[in-house]
């Protein structure tokens, strides 16, 4: 496999994905992780001077963000860090106090919770600068359900859709 050949095809297809839906950059979430620091990287070449990241962190360990962080500034990509701990226990907080579920599905229901505050976070910005929201979820883990549904799998593309 000719690795640049597959980067030059996935960022053209980020640029016309982009030009057809007739907005002007895109902007994705980091965590830290290698699946959001490869989309960062594919992100950047498509649109050099129209990308931003946002570092979400909810209830997340600080390598995490610092990560996140040093990926961004490696690559050149502006960067917010918009706290989500704070809106997390608040919606937390009422949704509990009427329906409060011990147990695996109570865990679930509460892990679930913070990509979707994610999710809505990305597209409150994009939509702010008529940016288009990239995914940074693998194909391994969308392919056995590995996902969120209206969490990170809520995006407007995702480059390993293509492959």
């Amino acid at each position: 496999m000719n690795s640049e050949a597959v980067v030059q095809h996935l960022v053209a297809w980020l640029q016309e994905r982009v030009a057809e839906a007739g907005a002007s950059g895109l902007v994705l979430g980091v965590s830290g992780g290698i699946d959001s620091a490869v989309t960062a990287a594919l992100v950047k070449r498509a649109f050099p001077d129209n990308c931003l990241a946002l570092i979400l962190p909810c209830e997340s360990h600080l390598n995490d963000l610092i990560h996140a962080q040093l990926v961004l500034d490696r690559l050149g990509i502006s960067y917010r860090i918009v706290e989500l701990d704070n809106a997390y226990h608040l919606l937390l907080t009422k949704y509990e106090s009427y329906l409060k579920l011990d147990g695996k599905k109570g865990q679930l229901l509460r892990a679930n919770l913070k990509p979707r505050l994610r999710m809505m976070t990305l597209y409150y910005s994009a939509q702010a600068r008529n940016y288009l929201v990239a995914g940074t979820s693998n194909k391994s883990e969308i392919s056995v359900g590995y996902a969120t549904k209206y969490g990170d799998t809520g995006v407007d593309l995702q480059p390993w859709e293509i492959y």
